[in-house]
């Protein structure tokens, strides 16, 4: 049984279940045994928190992309030594679909890009999110530049 509880219902609550529904609402169950027509079950819905860490940023490498190391955002979460799972969507680390393969080089598909990772933690797990931003970084221009043609310093390239 599949059982789909919108976000804003309390904690506590009834769910009704019916059984061969004809459409408006009444069921009708043919009954071989009169004595268990009752059972009753308590459950606790549990709150997946989701949490926001810092963003990661790196330099522009062209059209808005750069090369992140996910990982780098560990080092905001308590992770007592499970294994982290990164993905590109919500719904993504939900239902472990779709994981980042190499998280230590992701280049990014749009900018901002938000990124989710998934930590278990009894009695489930911990969704945590952070943007990889790319900033225009300032060029890096060389401290050493000696045009003598002897090819070693001799021009540079700022792209």
């Amino acid at each position: 049984i599949t059982v789909t509880v919108p976000e804003n219902l309390p904690n506590n609550l009834n769910i009704t279940m019916v059984v061969d529904d004809t459409g408006n609402g009444t069921g009708t169950v043919v009954e071989l045994n009169e004595l268990n027509n009752q059972a009753f079950q308590d459950i606790q819905l549990l709150d997946i928190p989701i949490n926001p860490l810092e963003p990661l940023k790196n330099c522009d490498e062209g059209f808005d992309q750069a090369y992140f190391d996910l990982t780098l955002s560990l080092e905001q979460v308590e992770t007592n030594g499970q294994t982290i799972s990164f993905y590109e969507s919500f719904e993504d680390a939900e239902t472990d679909s779709n994981e980042i393969i190499n998280p230590t080089y992701y280049q990014n598909s749009v900018e901002p890009q938000t990124i989710y990772l998934k930590v278990p933690a009894e009695p489930c797990y911990h969704i945590y999110y952070f943007d990889l931003v790319v900033e225009n970084c300032p060029p890096h221009i060389p401290q050493v530049f000696t045009p003598n043609n002897d090819g070693y310093n001799d021009w540079f390239n700022i792209q």
